[in-house]
């Protein structure tokens, strides 16, 4: 018997979705993470990355497109690292540093259906040349902006992986 089988845990062949929906259904009041004295509990991350999810589907975001991050390290970035892989999709992280012909290659050659980074970042991704589909988005805002997403209460993944329901049921996927 494995470690993970004695503690319950799932599967984790499909990745870290189920494991982390797994414990924010067993723990969603213990904290994932701390950002200077604030925890952010599993719970609240697994709900703001529902929203994103959604909101991530609603500018067009498909399975298996890649969106690009170009964000600090933070609620904003971790929030968004798992609403990508909620929503099916593939994260190309983007360094904060990147300027010019650097930031227009990587952009260039992930060729993301959306990049969103901080807003002090975006004129570099404007100035870098890089061939975007659509202009990149501003961060400020955004896990507001998702909240308001929010209302379908189901969003399962192109994998069919373990999701939560805006009611708080845990959702398995199909066999």
């Amino acid at each position: 018997m494995s470690l993970g089988d004695a503690l319950d845990w799932p599967n984790t062949d499909d990745g870290f979705l189920p494991l982390f929906v797994h414990h924010a259904a067993a723990t969603p009041d213990r904290a994932f993470a701390r950002f200077g004295q604030r925890p952010l509990t599993f719970g609240q991350l697994d709900w703001s990355s529902t929203g994103l999810a959604l909101w991530l589907r609603d500018k067009g975001v498909q399975p298996s497109d890649r969106v690009a991050l170009m964000l600090r390290n933070g609620e904003t970035a971790l929030t968004m690292m798992l609403a990508i892989a909620r929503a099916g999709a593939i994260w190309v992280p983007v360094n904060t540093q990147a300027v010019g012909d650097n930031l227009a290659y990587v952009l260039g050659h992930a060729e993301p259906r959306l990049v969103i980074a901080d807003p002090d970042l975006l004129p570099a991704v404007s100035a870098c040349g890089a061939n975007l589909g659509s202009p990149a988005i501003s961060s400020a805002g955004i896990l507001d902006q998702a909240q308001a997403a929010r209302p379908d209460p189901l969003l399962r993944s192109s994998t069919g992986a373990l999701l939560r329901s805006s009611t708080g049921a845990l959702l398995r996927r199909a066999p």
